[in-house]
């Protein structure tokens, strides 16, 4: 099964549970079809599933990353100009304390945390680096003389030939900041992608639930006419057979709704759990809590 280009949750594979014949139902799995996905579909896959890169590839990238940022510091520390340090496009932006910057205006910074005393940490307080490989995220904090954080630089880099800043934020101690997590083409996504994929694997679920459920109260109907009959004609061979035949058909349709149920729960809770964790981040955000990465 192909996914295409831009919507690998479109994969569900149909799998067979194992019941008897009369009572076999399909439970939707939102898992790849492997055998028909070229390379670069499998990737796209693992990338929205918030599979990293190779940690070989995260380690090296970290390294240019932090010495890129220790370069950026250094150079408007000294007033200089960083614009070699930025892509060279109109996307490209500094933001600090309701400043924004792009473009040939970044020639214009003036940086609060790179002045005289202050130091940036070598290493970042978190970095990752993008699934599709081509950009990466990361915090790098800032002390004063005394040790004591000033704040964190939140930068995106973009590799084009040579790692070069997108973005770079500043926060201060104590103000909020997006946590860096593992993304595969922009920071944030593979939430969505697990939101996305929970409401369509949710949505299956109740499809196929809701006739399960009509049948199984359809066939409890039956067999309680069916034995309603029986009681009432305790001699008559026909309709204990007809009760019995009931019972069964009522017991295979129950079988079915409860799997269905079963992987609607399923469902259900992995999206409930994407859910919360959206509105926790959302609640952050309106609360302006500081990250935990951007805390001493």
């Amino acid at each position: 099964m192909h996914l295409g280009k831009c919507n690998p949750m479109a994969a569900i594979v149909l799998l067979s549970l194992a019941a008897p014949a009369a009572a076999q139902y399909y439970v939707p799995y939102y898992v790849p079809d492997f055998a028909g996905m070229n390379d670069a579909q499998k990737s796209e896959w693992a990338c929205r599933r918030g599979n990293p890169t190779h940690p070989s590839e995260v380690t090296a990238s970290t390294s240019r990353a932090s010495a890129l940022m220790q370069a950026y510091f250094e150079t408007v520390r000294t007033d200089q100009v960083p614009l070699p340090l930025f892509i060279a496009n109109d996307k490209t932006r500094w933001t600090a304390k309701g400043t924004s910057l792009g473009g040939k205006n970044l020639a214009a910074i003036k940086d609060p945390f790179a002045v005289a005393g202050n130091t940036l940490e070598p290493k970042p307080l978190k970095f990752v680096r993008s699934g599709d490989g081509s950009t990466a995220l990361g915090q790098w904090q800032v002390r004063d003389a005394a040790g004591a954080p000033v704040g964190t630089y939140q930068a995106l880099l973009r590799f084009k030939k040579t790692w070069l800043f997108s973005s770079i934020e500043l926060i201060e101690a104590g103000a909020w900041a997006d946590p860096v997590v593992q993304y595969c083409h922009v920071p944030g996504d593979v939430l969505g992608y697990r939101l996305a994929e929970g409401k369509s694997a949710v949505a299956e679920a109740q499809r196929r639930l809701t006739p399960a459920r009509q049948a199984e109260a359809a066939a409890r109907a039956s067999a309680d006419k069916a034995r309603a009959a029986a009681e009432a004609a305790p001699d008559n061979a026909g309709k204990q057979a007809a009760a019995k035949q009931a019972a069964e058909k009522l017991r295979q349709a129950a079988d079915v709704a409860n799997g269905y149920q079963s992987q609607y729960d399923t469902q259900r809770a992995i999206l409930d759990k994407a859910e919360a964790e959206q509105k926790a981040l959302e609640d952050q955000r309106s609360a302006g809590r500081a990250a935990p990465a951007a805390q001493p």
